[in-house]
C-alpha cells in the first residue's frame, strides 16, 4: 500500500520541529477555561444507559467488554462473562495486574470537566468515544506510557479509585498537610490527579517544597506524577479540549520537576494523529479612545508575531478539487484534481452490458482535459449496471463483486501510460441505501476486491474507502463504524478514507467542521491507521433533513468556499471536492460554481495563491474569530475569519497590509485596529 500522506505527512514532526518548542512555549498555547458545565447530566451525557448496560453474544456489558479489550494478555471469557485469568498493566504500565476485579477505570479528565471543557459540543458518537477509548498498554516507560495520548480511560487499581473517592471528605478534616500527603499522595498519585477535583488536593500532591519533592523521588513517585500530567494534558489536546487556569498553573509550576524534554515533541504527535492543531484562544477587551471606552469590544490575537517554520510540508494543489462532467469547458478556476461522479461516467453508464464494448468516449474526453490543465484525476466506483445485479437498481450490489472489481482495472490500465488516475474511490456513499444496499461486508470486500484488482497497474494510484455521507446520521453512526471495523478485519486495504461533510441546509463552515470532528472521532474510535483524509463531496444549503433549500448569495457563498478550504487544511484534509461546476445554476446546490459566478472563482483562486507552496503553523480560534498563520510560499500571511457578523481585531505587531477575498489590498491603519467579517482576509508583512 502506499504510504499514508499529504496532512498526516505535513503534521509528522521532524528532527528540527522535536526540540524546537519550549514548555513554556506550549503551556501558553492551551487554552485556560473555566468549565462551564450546564446542562451536564452524569454518565448518561457520555454513555446512554442502554448501551452500558447492554450485553454481547457472550453476556459481556460494556465494563467487561472494555477490561477484556483493554487487556495484555487476554482473559477466558466464561459462562455469563466470567473473567478467568489475563494479565493488565495499570498506572501508566507501572503496575503488573492478574485479577480483573483489581482493575478501574480512570478517565484522563472526569466526565463533567470534560463536558465543560468542550465535550458538550460534541454529537453524542463522539461522547461516547470519548468515554469508552481504552489503551491497551504493556510494561513501559515514561516516554512510551506518554504515547497512549488517544486512551481517554486509562488503567489504574480499583483500591485507588476506593480511595480517590474518599478525597474530598478527608480534606474536609483536620489533618495535617504532612498526613494527607502520606495517606493520599503516596497512593498512586496518577490516580489521584486523574481523578480528584480539589485544586487544594491537587495543589499539595505536587507543590515545589523540598520534602514533599524529595519524597516523590525517593518513592520513584516522581516518574508517576510527570507521566500523569504528559497523558492528561496530551490526551486532552489531542481530542481538542481545554484545561482550567488551575490546572494551567499548576503544569507550569511543575514542568521543571518533570523535565519535560519530549512534551513538546509528543503533543505534535498527538495532533498529527488526531488533525488537531493546538488552538490558543483570542480575546475579546474593552477599549478606550481618548478616554471613552468604546461601545464594542475589541478581539485581540493570542500571536506576537509570525511563528517561525515547524519544518512541515508545504500544500500542494492536490488540496483543490472540484466535481465537474466532462462538457464543462475551459475551466473558471485553477483546478487540479477532477473526481469523476455524476460526469456521465459510471459503471452503469459506460459498461450497459457485460459482453459488449465499454463506451470510453466520456471518460477520454475527461481525461484529456485533465491533461490539458494539468488536473490528477479520481475515478468514482459506483452505480452498479442492471446486468450485474439481475436487473436492479444500481444502489444494488454486483452479484459477483469481482465484476466491479474487473472493471476498475479495466479502466486503470486504460490510462496507465498516458494520463495515469490518481484514485479510485470505491463506491459513492456507500453507508447510505440510496446508494448501496448492500452489506458492510460485502462493501469491504468490494475495496478489497478493487484494491487486488489494481496492483497490477497501480504505480501511484491509490485506494480510497467507500464515501460515507455525514448529514443522514443515523446512517452514518450506524453504519459506516461497520464498515470501518469490516475493512480492519481485512487488514485495511486502503490508502485514505473520504467523506461528505455536508451540513445541514441551515449550517455553515462551523457546522461543516463538526461533522469532519465526528467523522475523525470514528476513525479513532476504530482504530484506523493514519492514512490521507479526502472530503470528496463539499456544498452548502441543500435541502434535507427536514429543511427545504437555503440559496446562498454570492457574496456569503464565497466566503463559505473560501473558509472551507482553509478550514481542510486546519483539521487534516488532504484534499477537498467542491460539488459542482455546472454549465448553469443547478437548483439543488445552496452555493453555485460556473461562469456565471465571478465572486466564486475569485473566492476560490484568491484562496488557493494564499494556500498553495504554504504550511499552516498553528491557528486560534475564539471570540467567533479564527486566526490561522502561514509559513513559506511567497511570504508569512495570516488568515483571518469570523463564524458570523464583523469583528474589531487588534492585529497587534503583525503585518502591515490586509488583503481582501477579492484580491484588493489596503495598509493596515495606525490603531492596528482591523474590520473582520466572514470573508476571510490575509494580513501580510
Amino acid at each position: 500500500m502506499i504510504d499514508a500522506g499529504g496532512a498526516a505527512e505535513r503534521a509528522r514532526p521532524t528532527a528540527q520541529t522535536r526540540v524546537s518548542g519550549s514548555v513554556a512555549e506550549f503551556i501558553q498555547q492551551i487554552p485556560g477555561i473555566v468549565p462551564i458545565k450546564a446542562g451536564y447530566k452524569g454518565t448518561s451525557s457520555f454513555i446512554p444507559p442502554a448501551i452500558a448496560k447492554g450485553k454481547d453474544k457472550r453476556g459481556c456489558n460494556l465494563r467487561q467488554r472494555m477490561l477484556i479489550q483493554s487487556a495484555f494478555v487476554a482473559p477466558k471469557v466464561g459462562r455469563k462473562c466470567a473473567l478467568k485469568g489475563g494479565v493488565w498493566y495499570v498506572n501508566n504500565g507501572t503496575k503488573r495486574v492478574t485479577r480483573a476485579k483489581d482493575v478501574a477505570f480512570s478517565p484522563t479528565m472526569s466526565l463533567s470537566d470534560a463536558w465543560g471543557q468542550g465535550a458538550s459540543q460534541w454529537t453524542p458518537a463522539q461522547r461516547l468515544a470519548w468515554a469508552t477509548q481504552v489503551a491497551k498498554p504493556g510494561p513501559a516507560k515514561r516516554a512510551k506510557a506518554a504515547t497512549y495520548q488517544q486512551a481517554t480511560q486509562q488503567l489504574i487499581f480499583a483500591s485507588d479509585l476506593e480511595t480517590a473517592s474518599n478525597l474530598a471528605s478527608a480534606t474536609a478534616t483536620a489533618m495535617s498537610d504532612a498526613e494527607l500527603y502520606t495517606k493520599f499522595c503516596k497512593r498512586g498519585i496518577a490516580t489521584l490527579l486523574f481523578l480528584a477535583s480539589n485544586p487544594s488536593m491537587i495543589a499539595l500532591c505536587s507543590r515545589s517544597d523540598s520534602d514533599v519533592w524529595s519524597a516523590l523521588e525517593v518513592a520513584d513517585d516522581l516518574e508517576s506524577f510527570c507521566m500523569a500530567f504528559v497523558s492528561r494534558v496530551l490526551n486532552v489536546r489531542s481530542w481538542g479540549l481545554s484545561l482550567s487556569p488551575q490546572e494551567l498553573q499548576l503544569l507550569e509550576a511543575t514542568s521543571s520537576k518533570c523535565g519535560f524534554s519530549t512534551l513538546y515533541y509528543l503533543l505534535l504527535l498527538a495532533s498529527a494523529e488526531n488533525g488537531i492543531i493546538p488552538i490558543p484562544q483570542p480575546q475579546a477587551v474593552s477599549t478606550t479612545v481618548d478616554g471613552v471606552t468604546a461601545s464594542e469590544s475589541v478581539v485581540t490575537l493570542p500571536f506576537r508575531d509570525f511563528h517561525p517554520s515547524r519544518g512541515g510540508l508545504p500544500l500542494g494543489p492536490e488540496l483543490f478539487g472540484v466535481a465537474a462532467p466532462v462538457d464543462w469547458g475551459e475551466p473558471g478556476v485553477q483546478t487540479d484534481y477532477l473526481r469523476l461522479w455524476d460526469a456521465g461516467v459510471s459503471w452503469r453508464q459506460m459498461q450497459p452490458s457485460k459482453d459488449g464494448p465499454i463506451d470510453w468516449e466520456k471518460l477520454d474526453l475527461t481525461m484529456a482535459m485533465a491533461e490539458k490543465i494539468g488536473a490528477k484525476v479520481m475515478y468514482v466506483l459506483g452505480d452498479t449496471p442492471a446486468w450485474a445485479n439481475g436487473g436492479k437498481s444500481g444502489a444494488t450490489p454486483p452479484t459477483d463483486l469481482g465484476d466491479a472489481a474487473t472493471f476498475a482495472g479495466q479502466v486503470c490500465s486504460r490510462y496507465k501510460v498516458t494520463n495515469p488516475i490518481t484514485s479510485f474511490e470505491v463506491w459513492n456513499e456507500g453507508n447510505l441505501t440510496t446508494f448501496w444496499t448492500g452489506t458492510m461486508e460485502e462493501l469491504a470486500d468490494l475495496t478489497a476486491k478493487v484494491s487486488a484488482a489494481l496492483e497490477a497497474c497501480r504505480g501511484g494510484t491509490m485506494v480510497l474507502a467507500s464515501s460515507t455521507g455525514t448529514r443522514a446520521s443515523n446512517a452514518f453512526v450506524t453504519n459506516y463504524p461497520a464498515y470501518l471495523k469490516a475493512l480492519a478485519a481485512r487488514d485495511w486495504p486502503v490508502d485514505g478514507f473520504t467523506v461528505h461533510s455536508y451540513p445541514s441546509a441551515s449550517g455553515g463552515p462551523v457546522q461543516r467542521a463538526e461533522e469532519i470532528a465526528q467523522f475523525k472521532t470514528l476513525l479513532a474510535q476504530n482504530r484506523a491507521p493514519l492514512k490521507r483524509l479526502l472530503d470528496t463531496e463539499l456544498n452548502y444549503g441543500l435541502a434535507g433533513l427536514g429543511e427545504g433549500r437555503r440559496v446562498i448569495d454570492p457574496a456569503t457563498g464565497a466566503a463559505y468556499l473560501s473558509q472551507s478550504f482553509i478550514q481542510s487544511v486546519q483539521y487534516g484534509i488532504d484534499s477537498t471536492f467542491w460539488f459542482l461546476w455546472t454549465q448553469a445554476d443547478y437548483d439543488k446546490l445552496g452555493i453555485q460554481l460556473n461562469a456565471g459566478t465571478p465572486q466564486t472563482i475569485t473566492a476560490w483562486n484568491q484562496t488557493r495563491s494564499w494556500l498553495l507552496n504554504r504550511t499552516m503553523e498553528q491557528c486560534a480560534s475564539g471570540q467567533g474569530v479564527t486566526a490561522c498563520q502561514m509559513s513559506g510560499g511567497s511570504g508569512n500571511l495570516l488568515l483571518l475569519w469570523t463564524d458570523e457578523g464583523t469583528k474589531q481585531v487588534n492585529l497587534g505587531g503583525l503585518g502591515s497590509r490586509v488583503q481582501q477575498l477579492d484580491g484588493s489590498v489596503s495598509s493596515v491603519p495606525a490603531s492596528r485596529v482591523i474590520t473582520v467579517g466572514i470573508a476571510p482576509v490575509a494580513v501580510l508583512p
